[in-house]
């Protein structure tokens, strides 16, 4: 992968509320870098069916969307969404019904590590990348124990349901991640269930704010409360515009000394 986009891109982490798309999005204006958000690529449909639902489509808030999704499609012709991997939704749901959130977040990580590994080889120059609330954690242990309880109970199915099981490793999106100069790791308010509404109503946060994973990826930790003015980036859902440019602003000092450490060592 060429230099410039290992020392110039931005990637964030960090769990679900933790403003990420709002970040990035800001960052990407202040910057002039296209914005890549890893969700979009869930079900992103191919260049020819998005340009057929372009030209059927007359409501012009659905055109503006469809739009940005050609775009996206455009610049990653060749990355698969999950479908195409061999993702099946109703069998997610029934992991989720009858397994708990361990085993839909085991059958689903596969995907996410296989699409990170397709989006950022494919990567034509620097980008802010929003990895999804997710993507930066894999519960390795737990992940063990339900691939071999998955076998015993389904040994016809382990193959099929788990074609890319072997990617199932945090060991694998750390290694993955450790080549740019900045991975951020966002971090929540403590008391963000009583003022973040979107991450206190996910039913994966419970489970995703107890790791510490992310910070293991990253190389440069923030924090959505000012602990000198006692401010936060989002206060219900109240956008605070003055905390987020010192928050983006950080974000690109930290960039800048990254490149300026590389340069030296050059």
């Amino acid at each position: 992968m060429q230099q410039k986009i290992l020392n110039d891109s931005i990637i964030l982490t960090g769990p679900v509320g933790s403003c990420k798309s709002l970040i990035s999005s800001n960052l990407s204006q202040k910057l002039g870098m296209p914005r890549i958000e890893l969700d979009e690529f869930v079900r992103l449909p191919s260049l020819y069916e998005l340009k057929q639902m372009l030209s059927e489509q007359t409501d012009e808030e659905e055109k503006q969307r469809l739009s940005a999704q050609l775009d996206l499609r455009q610049k990653f012709p060749n990355v698969p969404n999950y479908e195409q991997m061999g993702f099946d939704l109703a069998f997610s749901r029934k992991m989720d019904l009858n397994y708990g959130t361990v085993g839909w977040h085991c059958y689903r990580k596969q995907f996410e590590i296989r699409l990170l590994e397709e989006v950022l080889s494919s990567l034509q120059g620097p980008a802010i990348i929003d990895m999804g609330g997710t993507m930066g954690v894999a519960f390795d242990e737990y992940n063990s124990y339900f691939l071999e309880e998955f076998a015993e109970n389904h040994p016809d199915q382990l193959t099929k349901r788990f074609p890319h099981k072997d990617r199932i490793s945090f060991e694998r999106i750390r290694s993955l991640l450790s080549p740019f100069k900045t991975v951020v790791s966002l971090h929540l308010p403590k008391d963000y269930i009583a003022t973040m509404p979107k991450a206190a109503y996910s039913k994966l946060n419970n489970f995703l704010t107890k790791t510490d994973q992310y910070d293991k990826t990253a190389t440069f930790k923030v924090s959505l409360n000012d602990e000198e003015t006692n401010t936060r980036l989002i206060d219900g859902k109240r956008m605070n515009p003055e905390r987020l440019d010192r928050l983006t602003d950080s974000i690109i000092r930290f960039r800048q000394m990254q490149r300026e450490e590389q340069n030296f060592l050059r």
